[in-house]
């Protein structure tokens, strides 16, 4: 499928998919209105997965019919395909009630190059509610009428969420995160972060330069990680586990999981075995065994089975 925005895209209304009626069947929509959820520039897209190219030949705004279907749009790109790319009928392409336009006429444009910022624009503000989206609209001849625009927008003709979140959590179960740079971070990036952080209720503090959360749900480390990676700074798992553990004991079981009743035994190691650990969590450690890794006891009952070395 296209991508006319990095990221996740949202088709939010019925009637912002294409061919929808509307004023009583006397007009139609003769495009598909997109959301970027992860990002709010307008990329020039794909046909189903294969890059196009084309020359930007018009950049403008307009508020008011001019003989070319185009009035209602606010500011708009429109990109005139280079021959012979696709198997359809389509040789322009909208991009219309953008904020602003960035792509200027007479560029020459392949998939992936930002061509315009989404807004509402045009009569999109006067939608209720406005929502800030891409009308985008593919045509045969630049006054002709609209085509089906899904191949190029990379979503479907039906109300949805489509494209995959780029930012992944480094953990799926909560935790620490030690946000930093090549130098320590500013007093006005501890600000940003912590304007983000607060309202999940992550507290924050400052170490060594940078900054290090309480612990944060997959979720909340989306949130986070976008926010640093906006601010240029780099996001990683806070470790205060032991990089490795000595076992002591004679014979220490190795299990699917960090406890004892609802985790099956794969392996076991023996005293004096070093291993690297990856994670701790109450009072368990994951190790690597060689053999089949898993989750090891560090002791119980004021008893020590493994220690940090």
């Amino acid at each position: 499928m296209g991508n006319l925005f990095k990221g996740r895209m949202q088709v939010p209304y019925y009637y912002s998919c294409f061919g929808y009626s509307r004023g009583g069947g006397k007009t139609w929509h003769g495009g598909q209105d997109v959301v970027g959820l992860d990002s709010d520039a307008i990329l020039m897209p794909d046909y189903d997965g294969k890059s196009i190219s084309g020359t930007v030949v018009t950049a403008r705004k307009v508020e008011k019919s001019t003989g070319n279907p185009t009035w209602e749009w606010g500011w708009y790109v429109c990109v005139k395909l280079d021959a012979d790319q696709t198997p359809d009928a389509v040789n322009y392409l909208y991009f219309c009630h953008n904020d602003h336009n960035v792509a200027a006429v007479g560029r020459h444009v392949k998939s992936g190059d930002v061509l315009a910022v989404m807004g509402n624009t045009g009569n999109a503000a006067e939608a209720t509610p406005p929502i800030r989206h891409c009308h985008l609209e593919v045509r045969a001849t630049a006054t002709g009428k609209g085509l089906a625009p899904t191949h190029y927008s990379g979503c479907a003709n039906r109300v949805g969420i489509y494209g995959e979140n780029p930012v992944k959590p480094l953990s799926g179960q909560a935790a620490k995160l030690k946000i930093s740079a090549s130098k320590p971070i500013s007093a006005g990036d501890v600000v940003l972060l912590k304007e983000v952080c607060d309202p999940l209720g992550i507290s924050t503090r400052e170490e060594n330069g940078a900054l290090i959360t309480a612990p944060a749900s997959a979720g909340d480390q989306i949130t986070i990680i976008r926010e640093a990676n906006r601010l240029n700074l780099s996001v990683a798992l806070y470790e205060t586990s032991p990089a490795r553990v000595q076992v002591l004991v004679d014979s220490l079981r190795v299990r699917t999981g960090p406890g004892v009743e609802a985790y099956t035994q794969v392996g076991s190691v023996k005293k004096g075995d070093v291993l690297e650990t990856l994670q701790v969590r109450d009072g368990w450690a994951y190790v690597v065994t060689g053999e089949k890794d898993g989750w090891v006891c560090l002791g119980q009952d004021g008893e020590i089975y493994a220690k940090a070395v």
